[in-house]
């Protein structure tokens, strides 16, 4: 490939990646108003940055975006802890947690859905996780 060539293509990709993570103009995280509407913003980073293998979506409800996100890593952390890849948590971070495990494919992956709540405070959040 010719070096020419190659600056263009690696030019492509910071563009690219640069647009994946820089937000919509006139929009932020606004994690605290977007928390009263109950749905957070998903970035790549933190769905990736868990114990889960993927966080697919989250909300809370009368909590900040923030607060949730250190609940759900509080959450998976606690799912490590007591039993790795298939494990359960009652609690984390003061709430008490609840999962349903929906689709799966045995010995390969599965999804569940996740509800912590604390008095009027609620986070819900959908992982998958490959086993």
């Amino acid at each position: 490939m010719k070096a020419g060539m190659r600056m263009a293509v690696a030019a492509l990709v910071v563009a690219a990646t640069a647009a994946a993570v820089v937000p919509a103009p006139g929009s932020s995280d606004g994690s605290e108003a977007v928390a009263k509407r109950g749905k957070c913003k998903l970035t790549r980073d933190f769905a990736l940055g868990t114990f889960a293998s993927y966080i697919n979506e989250y909300s809370a409800r009368n909590v900040g975006c923030r607060k949730a996100r250190k609940v759900i890593a509080a959450y998976h952390d606690c799912r490590k802890e007591n039993g790795g890849r298939n494990g359960r948590c009652a609690k984390a971070a003061g709430y008490k947690c609840k999962e349903d495990r929906g689709d799966s494919v045995p010995g390969v992956q599965y999804s569940a859905s996740v509800v912590c709540k604390r008095g009027d405070k609620k986070v819900k959040h959908h992982y998958t996780m490959n086993l």
